[in-house]
């Protein structure tokens, strides 16, 4: 079996992202980015509200990920799109594409 290299240009996009209020907030906007097709790893950050998606534009686009955040509830828009590098991964030889494990942000509240 011969072992090809396939060439994807990433692009990161950096969404403000209102509305959340604790960690399950940002966790369910996570997971719905990351559920994108063409999205390689979304973290979002509760205390600074604001997403970060790594995603290949062919596949999916800053659009995209507003409408996948505002079917969630929440209010977005992109605050800037670049950081453009070429990543080369093996096709044929049996590796597969992984997401990152999801992690939250800590939910501090003030006493009452």
């Amino acid at each position: 079996m011969s072992v090809t290299e396939k060439t994807t240009t990433q692009e990161t996009a950096v969404l403000e992202v209102g509305g959340m209020t604790c960690s399950s907030c940002a966790v369910r906007i996570e997971k719905a980015l990351n559920r994108l097709p063409g999205v390689a790893q979304a973290a979002v950050n509760l205390a600074t509200e604001q997403a970060r998606v790594q995603f290949d534009p062919s596949q999916a686009g800053p659009d995209d990920l507003i409408r996948a955040v505002q079917q969630e509830g929440y209010e977005a828009k992109v605050s800037s799109v670049g950081s453009r590098r070429a990543i080369s991964s093996p096709v044929g030889a049996g590796f597969l594409s992984r997401k990152s494990a999801s992690t939250s942000p800590a939910c501090i509240v003030p006493p009452a």
